[in-house]
C-alpha cells in the first residue's frame, strides 16, 4: 500500500507545483525556483524508490531509474542556479511535454488502426503539444506568461499521471 501511495504523492506533487505556478506566480517568483526545484527532487528521489523496487537494473526495457536521475539532476541544478531556474523547469517540461505528446500520438494512431479508443487521446497529444511547445519557444516573451503556461503544463501532466495510475498500474508515462 505505500509504494502505491509513492506512485501518487509524485503525481500530486506536479499538480501542487502547477497551482502554485497558476495562482501564486506572480507573489512567488522569488520562491518558484526553490518550490520547482524542490518538487523536481522529490519526484525523482520517488521514482528512483520505485525504480530500485522494481529492480529497473534487471532489465533494459524499464526506466524509472534513468528518469529518476534526470529529474535529480534538474531539480538539483534548479535549486542551485536560480536565476535561470524557471527558464530551465520551463525547458525541461516543453521537452519532457513533447515527448509526451509523440507517445500520445503513436497510441492514438495505434488505436485508430485497431479501431479502438483513440479520440481522447488524440485530445490528450493536441494539449500536451500546444503547452509544451509554448514553454519551449516562449512566444510571449514575458516570465509572467511563463509561469502562467508553466502551471497549465504541470497540471495537465499530473492530471493525466494521476488518472492514468488509476487506471492501470502498467501504464508507462515518460
Amino acid at each position: 500500500m505505500k509504494y502505491k501511495k509513492l506512485n501518487y504523492i509524485e503525481s500530486i506533487l506536479i499538480v501542487v507545483n502547477g497551482s502554485i505556478c497558476l495562482i501564486y506566480g506572480d507573489k512567488l517568483l522569488p520562491l518558484l525556483p526553490i518550490v520547482c526545484g524542490g518538487i523536481l527532487l522529490i519526484k525523482g528521489i520517488i521514482q528512483f524508490i520505485e525504480g530500485v523496487k522494481d529492480k529497473d537494473y534487471a532489465s533494459l526495457e524499464k526506466n524509472n531509474l534513468e528518469k529518476s536521475f534526470i529529474l535529480i539532476a534538474i531539480g538539483l541544478g534548479v535549486l542551485i542556479k536560480r536565476n535561470d531556474a524557471l527558464f530551465i523547469v520551463g525547458m525541461f517540461w516543453g521537452l519532457h511535454g513533447l515527448v509526451k505528446a509523440a507517445n500520445y500520438l503513436n497510441v492514438a494512431l495505434y488505436n485508430f488502426f485497431n479501431k479502438d479508443k483513440w479520440i481522447s487521446i488524440i485530445f490528450k497529444a493536441l494539449i500536451e503539444f500546444c503547452l509544451s511547445f509554448v514553454l519551449v519557444f516562449d512566444p510571449f516573451g514575458k516570465i509572467g506568461h511563463h509561469i502562467i503556461i508553466l502551471g497549465l503544463e504541470l497540471i495537465f501532466d499530473g492530471t493525466m499521471e494521476i488518472i492514468s495510475k488509476a487506471k492501470s498500474k502498467s501504464i508507462e508515462i515518460i
